[in-house]
């Protein structure tokens, strides 16, 4: 959640409406850990995808897994090596997170 302060300094002008959920924007967050930024965006009605890797993920995606069960939330965990070639799961996102993966 730390990086709402550097992504609220980062997008100026019209990069601002890039995570405004009146325009349903579409966000892959890439190397999402437990997802709690994933979540909170879809909160506010964006459609997200975490993606992300269960053997380097600290608890192999079960945390992203049981809070989108428990909050019945349309985000999508999806498991793919991040070192090797992978397909994300859509065609197109109006915006890519990812923090902390380096």
């Amino acid at each position: 959640m730390g990086n709402l302060t550097i992504l609220d300094e980062l997008l100026e002008g019209v990069y601002r409406h890039l995570l405004d959920p009146r325009t349903s924007p579409v966000i892959a967050d890439i190397g999402a850990a437990d997802g709690d930024l994933a979540f909170l965006l879809s909160s506010l009605g964006c459609e997200v995808d975490i993606v992300d890797h269960a053997p380097t993920n600290f608890n192999g995606l079960e945390g992203a897994r049981l809070l989108a069960r428990q909050l019945k939330s349309i985000v999508r965990v999806v498991d793919t090596d991040l070192d090797r070639h992978f397909t994300l799961p859509r065609e197109r996102y109006d915006m890519v997170l990812l923090l902390g993966v380096l």
